[in-house]
């Protein structure tokens, strides 16, 4: 279940946007924890997990073509 923003939901966009972003510095050699810190509370968090799962999904893509 999306997280609550406000009275609001974090739009889904929001969410593949911060995961393809951290796919992409993922790409780009960045560290895992150069997560960008969104915005405070329970809305940045969700932004972070989904920037993170982008990062581990590119991740682990890229070790399994190395294997």
């Amino acid at each position: 279940a999306p997280l609550r923003k406000g009275g609001g939901v974090i739009p889904q966009y929001e969410l593949e946007r911060a995961r393809q972003t951290g796919r992409w510095m993922r790409d780009a050699h960045k560290d895992r924890n150069s997560v960008p810190l969104y915005a405070m509370g329970e809305d940045g968090l969700a932004l972070r997990r989904a920037w993170l799962a982008g990062y581990d999904e590119r991740d682990e893509q890229i070790r399994r073509k190395r294997g």
